[in-house]
């Protein structure tokens, strides 16, 4: 059973006035409401609340389009890597 701390979310921030992308928002599931992390299209990231942010070309206001959600699975450790299998002896 997967728990809520392993599922973020992930949607398009899209301009209402010109319709433009101006980047993606991700959120943890337990975040406070409107909590979470803007990433720029220029690669820029920044952590804020989502009703503060605007569009950077026109100035106008934003919103979520097409929520996704990502499922964190943490790998497990299996040690340190050995060598393959044995080299065959030779008999004789």
């Amino acid at each position: 059973m997967q728990t809520s701390a392993g599922i973020r979310h992930l949607a398009d921030v899209r301009c209402v006035h010109c319709a433009r992308v101006a980047g993606q928002w991700e959120w943890a599931t337990d975040a406070p409401e409107g909590h979470g992390t803007f990433r720029a299209g220029d690669g820029a990231e920044q952590a804020g609340v989502l009703w503060r942010l605007r569009c950077s070309a026109c100035g106008g206001p934003v919103y979520l389009e097409e929520e996704r959600s990502i499922h964190a699975q943490e790998m497990p450790d299996f040690g340190p890597m050995r060598r393959g299998r044995k080299p065959r002896q030779r008999v004789g």
